[in-house]
């Protein structure tokens, strides 16, 4: 439901992350326009000074934190802004700043997780899996320890659409 706090629960998990399992790295996914909000709450009712970056500024943290587990962050980043390109993994791949994120994101699939936790806000535009939305968010997931996924959007949709967003949060489900 719209207006019952997803934003707050979400913001409640990072806390009890933050000091019960010394959670660092924090990475909020949500479409572009949600941005600044996201920020302002995190800032405003949790005291966590959370930065806008692009895909750019997104690997550069997470390149960072590979080498030095001990660096903290949490940023907020757009859907769209992530979304690598259809050719992101072709022969000749797409220079793109989403491009060499997608492919750092698939080359650190079998390493020691580089974020504590990613919150997808509406997280109802995950449910296609032909989108890049939705690839985005499955090279996400394994370097991941936690994923949250919300959504204020009512379960409207076909059972494969629930069945791609609940195999994001567990692939063997």
């Amino acid at each position: 439901e719209v207006g019952l706090g997803k934003t707050i629960e979400a913001g409640l998990i990072w806390t009890e992350l933050r000091v019960r399992q010394d959670a660092r790295r924090l990475l909020v996914v949500c479409p572009a326009m949600l941005r600044d909000k996201w920020c302002s709450e995190l800032a405003n009712r949790f005291g966590v000074k959370a930065q806008r970056v692009d895909a750019g500024e997104l690997l550069h943290h997470l390149d960072k934190s590979k080498a030095d587990r001990t660096e903290e962050f949490a940023l907020v980043v757009s859907m769209q802004g992530m979304r690598p390109p259809r050719d992101w993994d072709s022969d000749t791949p797409s220079r793109s700043a989403s491009a060499q994120l997608a492919r750092f994101l698939q080359d650190a699939e079998d390493e020691e997780p580089l974020l504590d936790l990613v919150i997808v806000d509406e997280a109802h535009y995950l449910r296609n899996k032909g989108t890049q939305t939705h690839r985005f968010a499955t090279l996400l997931r394994p370097v991941t320890d936690g994923l949250v996924l919300l959504s204020a959007t009512p379960i409207q949709m076909r059972s494969t659409d629930l069945f791609n967003l609940l195999h994001l949060l567990d692939e063997d489900a």
